[in-house]
């Protein structure tokens, strides 16, 4: 994230690079939607609001009341996910959960959405899992498994991931969000691998606090990849999620686990 300085005190090769950064910006949101998709974006994806979970991990450590989280239904199983970092201080405790503890150190899992409410007292143990680093966001993962969905809709894992310039919406509560569907925001795919998935957001005022661990789902309303964080550079915000192609393998194995 870029500080916010005065240009003109900057010497002129900062000044410089300030621009390239801004022009860089600028391409990066023009390579995203087209001069038609500008004009008449993309009508929004038809997703339950139900599926939209707030969850409260209860630990042997402390509480932690933090992100979203959502079900999916994957290997004959129906599996909450969120996000790993969510399970350390950024959720409020005092350490961080390491990813081989999870499933004696997390007792029980509550997640609400309107009226219904889904619980999970066997978490899985994803290999590896730790909190968000820049250079690999894949290993961000948290996930339980659930056997009564209480009337809460599981969400599908997309066959395929989105490419550049396809366009995804961020499926969460967001504080001060003031538009027609306070639970859908669009962005625009600036990067994708299968260690990461970037995305550029219409609105740049958009506050993402307490997004870690939301659904990132394409025009059909599939689940693209599991939101971990982002920021702000030169207006525009960002965001930053576990690519599905990793989620997928990620949850194969541990369900494959004995």
């Amino acid at each position: 994230m870029i500080r916010r300085t005065d240009p003109v005190n900057l010497p002129a090769s900062h000044r410089l690079r300030r621009l390239v950064l801004v022009l860089g910006a600028i391409a990066a949101m023009a390579a995203c939607q087209s001069p038609e998709e500008l004009a008449a974006p993309p009508a929004d994806p038809a997703v339950d609001p139900a599926a939209l979970l707030r969850p409260t991990f209860e630990t042997t450590v402390g509480v932690s009341s933090a992100g979203h989280a959502f079900l999916v239904a994957h290997g004959g199983k129906n599996v909450l996910v969120s996000a790993h970092h969510v399970l350390g201080r950024p959720g409020g405790l005092k350490r961080q959960i390491e990813w081989n503890e999870v499933p004696t150190v997390v007792t029980k899992v509550t997640a609400r959405s309107a009226g219904k409410e889904v619980v999970s007292t066997k978490p899985l143990a994803i290999e590896g899992a730790k909190p968000l680093e820049p250079k690999d966001p894949s290993a961000d993962l948290s996930a339980f498994l659930v056997t009564d969905t209480a009337g809460v809709p599981p969400m599908s894992l997309a066959a395929t991931a989105p490419k550049t310039g396809d366009f995804v919406w961020l499926f969460a509560e967001v504080t001060g969000f003031t538009g027609k569907d306070r639970r859908l925001h669009r962005a625009s795919v600036s990067a994708a691998t299968d260690k990461e998935l970037r995305y550029i957001f219409a609105d740049s005022d958009l506050k993402l606090q307490a997004t870690s661990g939301a659904a990132v789902v394409n025009a059909k309303g599939e689940v693209v990849a599991v939101n971990l964080g982002g920021g702000k550079n030169v207006g525009l915000v960002f965001g930053v999620g576990n690519p599905v192609s990793s989620v997928r393998a990620k949850l194969d194995k541990a369900l494959a686990a004995p």
